[in-house]
C-alpha cells in the first residue's frame, strides 16, 4: 500500500519450483495503477516482465507494475547505446544492437530482453543462463533453468476452446486458472485452483481488484474486500467486518485510521515521498531525501536526534552516523583510504570502517562473488573467511556454488554437489561428513549426519512436510489447516500438539504437549495479544493508542485507573518516552525501574527503587571511549551505583579488539582494582585464554585452552579428563568437570550425567522435562516450569520477555540492559535481592533468599540449569567455557562454538541460532552500511512449491534504522 497516491499492490505466489541455480517461481501480482498483465488485472512474473521501446527512450515493466524510464544517450566506442539510469532504480540499461541488458547493479543479474522487448533469459554475474524463456506449439510458454526445473504455461492468454489456462512445473503438478467471460474471450481471472485442490477466488470492480477469498484455519475461507474512490486510491481495506483499515489523503499527507479508531498523519512532498509522520499520540518523526531518492536524514520524535547516511556518485551508502556521534563508514573505490583488491563492481563495497575504526577489505573473483573478508587493522592482515566457488561450465557442481570455506584459523569445509545439488559436507576432521538425497523435485529426502544417523522427510503437495523420520523411527507426523498453518504436531513417543487459529492466522489456542490446561490467546482489531490463559489463569494486556503495551494484569489482578499499582494487585504497569523507548516500569506496591536513555536511543542508566524509595539497583553505561570521549557502538563503561555484591560506585571499563570482541574487562573503586576478567582468542574466535582476578566469584588465575580442526576444546588448564565430542560435533564431556552429555538422533540433549531430559519435536528447542522438572511453553516461551509438588509460573510480556513469577506468591524482576535479571521485587514491593555475573554470565554474587535461589531465569533472562549451563533455545551454553555445547545448527555463526560473537557485554543470543545486538536497531544502523558484503553465504538444501498471499499494508509509524543485527522482540 503506497501511502502517498494509494496505490494497491497485492502479490500471490503459485508456484516456487527449487532446484540448483535459480529458483523457477511465478508470482501474480495486482497494481491498482498499473497496466492490465497477461492474466487482464493481474500481472504475471514470467509473463509480464519487459521492454516497451520508444524512440529516446525505454521503459521497463517491472514485475509488480513499477515502471522505469531510462533515457537514452550517445552510442559509445563499441557500439553499445548506454541509457541514463532513472533515480533511485540501481539497475542499468545497455543495447547492442540486437539486445537489451538490464543489470542489477547488488546482484550482478542480468536481464536480457529481445529488440522487441520480449525477456529471453535472465544471467548470473558470469554470464549463464539462469532463467530461461521459450514457446512451443500449442501456445505453450516455458521457463526453465539449466538444471531442468521449469514452469510451464499452456492455454496462454485464451480461452478459445472453452477450457482454463493451467500451469505446470516440472515435478508435475498443475495450478489451474479460471477465467471469467465466455467462449473464445479471456475474462477477468476469477479464481486459481493450487496444486492441492485448494482454490482462492475473486471479485473485481470494474479492474480493480475488490475481494479475495482464500482458505482458511478459523473457518474454511477468509476474505479480504477493498473499496476505492474516484481516483482509483484505496480508501477502505476489511478484514472481516469489524477489523476495517481507512485512507484518507488530503493536500500534502495521508490519513490513516487502524482497526482500532487511532489516526497516523503521514506527510507527503511533491515527489511522493514520506517526510514525516504523526502517530495517534501525536509523536512526530521525521525524514528526509537525496535527489536520487534515498534516506539522507531522520529525525525521531525528540526532534533534536538526527540520524545521518551519506552516499557515492552511484548511489551506494558510504556512511551512517548516530544521533551522538558514532560512524562507521564503506569504501567502494579504491584510493589512499582503501588499498584493498582491484576486484568487484563499482557497486561492492571494497573496505569497511567500523566506529571503533577498524578497518577490513573485501575481494571478489572475476565474477563478482564474495572470495575474501580481511581485517586490516593491524600489521599482519587475518583473513577472516575464504571462500572458492564452482566455476561457469563446471557441470555437476553448479556455477556458484561454494566448494569450500576457509575459516580464520584455515581450516577448511568442502562441499560436494551432483546437478548443483548439494549432497555432502566434509569438515575438518575429526568432525564427520553430512551427506544429502532428493527426490524429482528436489527436495530434501533425507540427511545422515556425521555420527551415520539417518533423518528422512515426506512432504505434501505444497511443500509441507508431513513425516520426519529419524534413525530407531522416532517420527514426527504434521499436517495442515488449509491455509498452511499447521494443525496437529505429534512425535513417536505419543507427545502431541494441536493448534487453533483466528480468522486473521494468529494462534488461538494450543493443546499439548505438557503444558497442563491449553493455553489460549485473544488479540484486538489490530493484532495486539489481549490475553494469555493457561493453568494458572488469564494475563491481560492493555494498550495505548500507538499500540505500546502500558499495563500486565496477572489473574485475579487490578490495575488502578490512575497512580501506582496497590499492593498484591498483580499490575505492572510501563511508560515510554515519545520514541517509544520503554522509560519506566512500576511495579505492585509502587516499586519500580526507571530507565534513562541517550539521544540514540541506547539505556545509560537503569535504577530500581523499592517501595520505601530504597535503590534496590543502579547501573550506568557509557559509550564513550576512554581518553579521547568518541561514542561508540559497545559500551565502554559501566557504573555499578547499587549492584548486589559490588562496591558501590566500582566502574568497569570494557576493552574489544579489532574483530569486536571482548578482551578486557576491569572493575575499579576508585583507583583500587576488585575484579578483572580478561580473554585471548585465535583468529578463528576460539577463547585461548582466561584469566579472572580479584571478586570475580569464580577460582582466580589463568586459563588456557586448545582446539582441534574443527574449532573443538580439546585442552585446558587444570582439566580432570578429556574432553570428547561425537562426529556431529556434539560435546560429550566437559574435561574440566568431567560432566557428560549424551545425545539422541533428533540432536537433542537426551541426558545430563544421569538425569534424563525429554523434548518435543526435533532438537532442544521444545523442552519437555529435565530430570524431575517439567516444563510448559508456548509461542511467548517457557511459561510454567514444575518441580516435585511446586510449580513456578512465568508473566511475560506479549513479546516473551519475563515480567515476573508466580507460585504461592507474586515477584517481578528487574533486568539490565541484555535482559538479565538483577534481581526481584516481591509483590508488596520489597527488595527481595539479586544476581550479578561475570561478562560471560558465571555467576558472581547470588543472594541467600529462597525466591533468588529458586529463581531460574537469570543470565539475559534464560533457564539456569545449574554448574553454569544455561538453556538457550536450540542449544546449552556452558558460561565458565563462554561456548555452547554443540554446533550452530542454522549454519549462520561463522565459529560453530562460539557465544554472542565473543562480546557478551553488547549481544546476546537468546535463540541458540544468531547472536544479536541488545541495543536493538542501534547497531544495525552502522553495521547496515556494509552488510551485505560481510554477510557470510549460508547454504541450504531443499525446495518448495505454494501459494500464498501478501497484501502489503503499510500502516505503522514508520522507522528509519536498520535493524539486520537487533534483537526481535
Amino acid at each position: 500500500m503506497n501511502i502517498a497516491n494509494g496505490n494497491l499492490l497485492v502479490k500471490e505466489n503459485d508456484f516456487r519450483v527449487s532446484a540448483a541455480g535459480t529458483e523457477v517461481r511465478m508470482d501474480r501480482w495486482f497494481n491498482s495503477f498499473a497496466p492490465a498483465g497477461s492474466s487482464n488485472v493481474w500481472r504475471n512474473s514470467l509473463l509480464d516482465e519487459g521492454l516497451t521501446i520508444e524512440s529516446d527512450h525505454v521503459i521497463y515493466n517491472a514485475v509488480n507494475g513499477a515502471r522505469y524510464s531510462f533515457e537514452q544517450e550517445p552510442v559509445d566506442g563499441n557500439g553499445i547505446t548506454q541509457y541514463s539510469s532513472p533515480s533511485g532504480s540501481r539497475m542499468s540499461l545497455t543495447f547492442d544492437g540486437e539486445w537489451y541488458t538490464l543489470t542489477e547493479h547488488e546482484t550482478g543479474t542480468e536481464s536480457v530482453f529481445s529488440s522487441t522487448g520480449r525477456l529471453a533469459h535472465e544471467d548470473n554475474r558470469a554470464g549463464e543462463e539462469v532463467r530461461t524463456r521459450s514457446s512451443a506449439s500449442g501456445g505453450i510458454e516455458y521457463f526453465s533453468n539449466p538444471s531442468g526445473a521449469s514452469v510451464s504455461l499452456h492455454g496462454a492468454n485464451s480461452n478459445r476452446d472453452g477450457s482454463d489456462p493451467y500451469w505446470a512445473e516440472s515435478g508435475g503438478r498443475e495450478v489451474q486458472y479460471h477465467y471469467g467471460g465466455s467462449r473464445g474471450y479471456l475474462g477477468p481471472l476469477m479464481g486459481v485452483t493450487a496444486a492441492d485442490g485448494e482454490e482462492t477466488t475473486y471479485t473485481y470492480s470494474y479492474e480493480y481488484l475488490a475481494s479475495i477469498e482464500f482458505p482458511g484455519a478459523a473457518s474454511d475461507t477468509s476474505t479480504i474486500t477493498f473499496e476505492y474512490d474516484s481516483s482509483g486510491r484505496i480508501t477502505t481495506v476489511t478484514q472481516e467486518p469489524q477489523i476495517v483499515t481507512t485512507f484518507e489523503y488530503l493536500p500534502g499527507s495521508t490519513e490513516v485510521t487502524d482497526a482500532n479508531g487511532h489516526t497516523s498523519t503521514y506527510a507527503i512532498d511533491s515527489q511522493g515521498r514520506v517526510t514525516a509522520t504523526k502517530d495517534a499520540l501525536g509523536r512526530e518523526r521525521s525524514q528526509t531525501w537525496t535527489a536520487d531518492n534515498a534516506i539522507a536524514t531522520t529525525t525521531d520524535a525528540l526532534a533534536s536526534h538526527t540520524t545521518t547516511y551519506t552516499y557515492d556518485q552511484t548511489g551506494n551508502r558510504t556512511g551512517a552516523q548516530l544521533p551522538t556521534g558514532a560512524a562507521s563508514a564503506a569504501i567502494y573505490a579504491l584510493g589512499p583510504d582503501c588499498n584493498a583488491p582491484d576486484t568487484g563492481t563499482t557497486y561492492q563495497i571494497k573496505c569497511s570502517v567500523s566506529a571503533s575504526g577498524a578497518t577490513t577489505q573485501y575481494e571478489y573473483d572475476q565474477y563478482g562473488q564474495i572470495i575474501k573478508k580481511t581485517d586490516t587493522s593491524d600489521t599482519t592482515p587475518v583473513d577472516e573467511f575464504t571462500y572458492t566457488y564452482a566455476a561457469p561450465g563446471s557441470g555437476t557442481s553448479g556455477y556458484g556454488n561454494p566448494v569450500t570455506a576457509t575459516d580464520a584459523n584455515g581450516k577448511t569445509t568442502q562441499y560436494t554437489y551432483d546437478d548443483g545439488l548439494l549432497v555432502k559436507v566434509t569438515p575438518p576432521a575429526p568432525l564427520g561428513e553430512t551427506t544429502y538425497s532428493y527426490d524429482s523435485l528436489n527436495r530434501v529426502t533425507s540427511v545422515t549426519d556425521g555420527r551415520g544417523l539417518t533423518t528422512s522427510y515426506s512432504y505434501d503437495l505444497r511443500d509441507r512436510p508431513v513425516l520426519t523420520t529419524h534413525t530407531n523411527d522416532q517420527a514426527i507426523y504434521k499436517t495442515y489447516y488449509p491455509n498452511g498453518l499447521e494443525e496437529y504436531v505429534a512425535d513417536y513417543s505419543s507427545n502431541a500438539a494441536q493448534y487453533t487459529y483466528d480468522s486473521q492466522g494468529r494462534l488461538a489456542r494450543q493443546t499439548g504437549p505438557h503444558i497442563g490446561a491449553a493455553q489460549e490467546y485473544t488479540y484486538d482489531d489490530v493484532g495486539n495479544m489481549l490475553t494469555f490463559t493457561d493453568s494458572a489463569g488469564t494475563v491481560t494486556y492493555t494498550y495505548d493508542d500507538s499500540n505500546q503495551l502500558t499495563s500486565i494484569r496477572e489473574p485475579g489482578g487490578t490495575c488502578p485507573s490512575s497512580g501506582n499499582p496497590a499492593a498484591n494487585s498483580g499490575c505492572v504497569l510501563l511508560e515510554y518516552d515519545d520514541n517509544s523507548n520503554e522509560t519506566k516500569r512500576i511495579y505492585p506496591a509502587g516499586a519500580h525501574t526507571d530507565t534513562t536513555r541517550d539521544a540514540s536511543g541506547r539505556p545509560i542508566r537503569i535504577t530500581a527503587k523499592a517501595t520505601d524509595g530504597s535503590t534496590a539497583v543502579d547501573i550506568g553505561y557509557s559509550y564513550a571511549a576512554p581518553g579521547s570521549g568518541d561514542d561508540q557502538i559497545n559500551i565502554q563503561t559501566r557504573t555499578s551505583h547499587k549492584e548486589e555484591g559490588i562496591t558501590a560506585g566500582a566502574v568497569t571499563t570494557y576493552s574489544y579488539d579489532n574483530r569486536n570482541r571482548l578482551t578486557n574487562a576491569e572493575e575499579k573503586d576508585g583507583s583500587t582494582l576488585t575484579a578483572a576478567w580478561s580473554y585471548g582468542y585465535d583468529n578463528a574466535g576460539n577463547r585461548t585464554t582466561q584469566t579472572r582476578t580479584g571478586a570475580t566469584g569464580q577460582i582466580a588465575g589463568t586459563i588456557d585452552y586448545t582446539y582441534n580442526d574443527a574449532n573443538q576444546m580439546t585442552s585446558a588448564t587444570g582439566q580432570s579428563t578429556s574432553w570428547t565430542y561425537d562426529a556431529a560435533g556434539n560435546q560429550t564431556r566437559n574435561g574440566l568437570t568431567g560432566a557428560t552429555i549424551t545425545y539422541g538422533p533428533r540432536g537433542e540433549a537426551t541426558a545430563f550425567g544421569s538425569t534424563g531430559a525429554d523434548y518435543f519435536g526435533t532438537g532442544n528447542t521444545d523442552r519437555l522435562s529435565r530430570g524431575n522438572t517439567t516444563f510448559a511453553n508456548g509461542p511467548l516461551g517457557m511459561t510454567q516450569r514444575t518441580s516435585g509438588s511446586t510449580t513456578h509460573t512465568y508473566t511475560r510480556s506479549p513479546e516473551g520477555e519475563p515480567l515476573g513469577m508466580r507460585a504461592s506468591a507474586s515477584y517481578y524482576y528487574v533486568a539490565d540492559q541484555l535482559g538479565s535479571v538483577a534481581g526481584l521485587f516481591s509483590a508488596t514491593g520489597t527488595w527481595i535481592g539479586g544476581y550479578t555475573y561475570s561478562p560471560y554470565g558465571e555467576a558472581r554474587f547470588t543472594s541467600t533468599s529462597s525466591v533468588i535461589t529458586n529463581n531460574a531465569l537469570r543470565y539475559i533472562g534464560e533457564h539456569h540449569d545449574g554448574a553454569g549451563i544455561y538453556k538457550l533455545g536450540a542449544r546449552y551454553y556452558d558460561t565458565a567455557q563462554g561456548r555452547f555445547t554443540q554446533m550452530d545448527p542454522s549454519g549462520q555463526e561463522a565459529n560453530p562454538y562460539e557465544y554472542a560473537g565473543c562480546n557478551p557485554v553488547n549481544s546476546i543470543d537468546p535463540s541458540g541460532l544468531a547472536a544479536c545486538t541488545a541495543a536493538a536497531g542501534i547497531a544495525g544502523v552502522l553495521h547496515g552500511v556494509i552488510w551485505s558484503a560481510a554477510a557470510g553465504a549460508a547454504f541450504t538444501g531443499g525446495a518448495s512449491i505454494g501459494a500464498g498471499i501478501v497484501v502489503g499494508l503499510v500502516v505503522g509509524s514508520f522507522w528509519f534504522a536498520v535493524s539486520e543485527f537487533g534483537c526481535s522482540s
